[in-house]
């Protein structure tokens, strides 16, 4: 028990105290970056909205997909694949019977609106050292 104490206490004394600062260090280089821009490409913060419904009856199997206001279809018939994320204003080309499928479901669906397409404002926490909390 002695010797784990005492390998418990050189960690602390010793490691912990390095491992604090390497750290704070990589925080405050993180903080630098992302202030100045830097940082866009290493933290992304992007928000999106994103409603998908499904049908499937006896004869066809609809899925309408809307992301961030824009709405796209796949219409599958048996293996078969009828439309593959077709773009819903070009619903009109589908055949009759599935285009009246299609819209009766999209009319089930409120449109999403336009998500967030910047990051958003992100700050880090201050970090204080040990130091700075004693002498407060």
């Amino acid at each position: 028990m002695d010797e784990l104490e005492e390998q418990f206490g050189q960690f602390k004394d010793h490691t912990l105290p390095g491992l604090k600062e390497g750290l704070r260090k990589s925080l405050r280089e993180l903080e630098a970056r992302l202030k100045d821009g830097a940082g866009d490409e290493l933290w992304s913060t992007k928000e999106s909205d994103t409603s998908v419904h499904r049908v499937i009856d006896q004869d066809y199997d609809i899925t309408v997909r809307d992301l961030n206001g824009i709405r796209t279809v796949t219409v599958r018939k048996g293996d078969q694949t009828i439309a593959e994320d077709l773009p819903y204003e070009k619903v009109g080309t589908l055949p009759a019977d599935v285009r009246e499928r299609v819209q009766k479901l999209a009319g089930s669906i409120e449109k999403a609106p336009p998500g967030r397409t910047g990051p958003r404002p992100f700050r880090l926490p201050k970090v204080e050292d040990d130091a700075e909390r004693i002498r407060a």
